[in-house]
């Protein structure tokens, strides 16, 4: 049940796609978005990039269907209940009313995989990271340790 529980969150943090960019930090305190940027996945998708806090995060959801190293992510269809319970990455589309595919959702062994989910110099956030960017943007400390 805990790892069910585990899947579901990290779909739900998929579902907005940030990634923060690794090991980038700087001393600001001003709260305006100051900074934007573009980053391109293994791909070719690029991506629009804000910087919030400390960190860079991707202002997109994510697109790419391989890893960073060119390996195919395996593709599950996304009423199949199971491709979030899958033993090796998948991903699945997700589509708007007028059937356009406007992202994908990624199951917890594609963002866990050896072979990286995430463009070169970028990696998935932890949920430090997660509390580090809600608490800039004003959530208070308890508010940020709830789930859900």
């Amino acid at each position: 049940m805990k790892t069910k529980i585990n899947n579901i969150i990290v779909a739900l943090f998929c579902l907005v796609a940030a990634f923060t960019f690794s090991g980038c930090d700087d001393d600001e305190d001003d709260k305006v978005v100051q900074e934007t940027g573009t980053v391109t996945d293994v791909d070719g998708n690029t991506y629009k990039t804000v910087k919030i806090g400390n960190r860079w995060w991707m202002a997109e959801d994510l697109r790419s269907k391989h890893y960073r190293n060119g390996f195919d992510i395996r593709k599950s269809q996304v009423d199949s209940l199971n491709w979030s319970e899958d033993s090796i990455g998948a991903y699945c589309e997700v589509f708007d009313n007028q059937q356009n595919i406007i992202g994908q959702f990624y199951n917890f062994n594609s963002l866990t995989n050896s072979n990286q989910l995430a463009p070169e110099g970028w990696h998935i956030p932890t949920d430090d990271e997660w509390r580090e960017m809600e608490q800039y943007l004003g959530m208070n400390a308890a508010q940020s340790e709830q789930n859900g």
